[in-house]
């Protein structure tokens, strides 16, 4: 995670030698399957591998074209709440592979960047209005989606529209401000939300 960070502040500061010596590290560090983990040993999560796929993005690299049997995109899909799921989480990520899968917010929020195919610092570019859903059967809604990061945009906003403007905080009470900071991110990317975003 932090190397992704770091890859995508020297980038975005011109420091391009050390930038594409931490992309080239970030590559091989890649799993069987398309993902990325925390620290050694861990197993593949969201959080990592959405860090992973900006920080590629910041380089100019397709993550799609990256792959150890499977690319980054594979192995998300992985952790995306489908149709099987509650309709308030469709469209939302999990941290890791687990059965059932549960709606992870903070995994949602970093993840929804690079389902945008974003990377850090995320351009301004106004919301549009509307939050959309998983196209499931018998869903109803004027926004139905069958991409993963409009689907995920659409899980964001409607937490923060919930809980007026913030994500929870899910280890005790009060709300998760930097969840929230990159939900907004999330929804600026994804370009939905205008409502939810201010």
């Amino acid at each position: 995670n932090a190397t992704a960070m770091a890859v995508m502040a020297l980038k975005a500061v011109g420091r391009n030698g050390a930038a594409r010596q931490g992309r080239d590290w970030l590559i091989g560090k890649q799993l069987p399957g398309g993902g990325w983990e925390y620290s050694t040993g861990w197993g593949p999560d969201a959080n990592s591998t959405g860090l992973a796929v900006q920080a590629l993005v910041a380089m100019g690299v397709k993550p799609a074209a990256v792959s150890n049997k499977g690319t980054p995109f594979d192995f998300l899909k992985t952790l995306q709440l489908d149709c099987t799921t509650s309709p308030d989480d469709r469209g939302a990520l999990d941290y890791q592979e687990q059965t059932p899968q549960v709606a992870n917010d903070f995994a949602t929020a970093q993840v929804g960047q690079a389902l945008a195919r974003t990377a850090l610092p995320v351009d301004w570019r106004r919301a549009r209005s509307g939050l959309p859903r998983l196209d499931c059967p018998g869903a109803k809604g004027a926004l139905l989606t069958t991409r993963p990061g409009q689907a995920a945009a659409g899980y964001l906003g409607r937490v923060l529209k919930d809980h007026r403007g913030v994500i929870p905080n899910a280890f005790g009470p009060g709300p998760d401000f930097g969840t929230t900071a990159n939900a907004v991110l999330s929804l600026v990317a994804a370009r939905r939300g205008a409502r939810q975003v201010d």
